[in-house]
């Protein structure tokens, strides 16, 4: 539809481009193929609530790298984003 405005998905799977501190916030990029020919770039917030896992092992925000690649849910909050849970793709040690 011409000039109807698309929204935006409960989940994205994509890579962690930038780890903000303060205010906790995360920037995920999802390339197209993911997203079936639409490419996204996320600002997500992160509260105390949200659930962060890699595996099976609960994980921090401060656990969360760049280049991350991670499986996110998330939800509209008062005109953000706001992450429900993170699940962290393993990483080699």
């Amino acid at each position: 539809m011409r000039g109807a405005k698309m929204a935006l998905p409960a989940m994205v799977v994509g890579e962690v481009t930038e780890v903000v501190l303060l205010p906790r916030h995360l920037v995920v990029h999802s390339p197209s193929w993911v997203r079936g020919g639409q490419e996204l770039n996320l600002r997500v917030g992160v509260i105390d609530e949200t659930s962060i896992r890699e595996g099976r092992v609960a994980r921090h925000f401060s656990d969360i790298r760049v280049g991350d690649k991670i499986w996110l849910k998330y939800e509209r909050k008062d005109g953000t984003l706001v992450a429900e849970s993170i699940r962290i793709k393993s990483r080699a040690q």
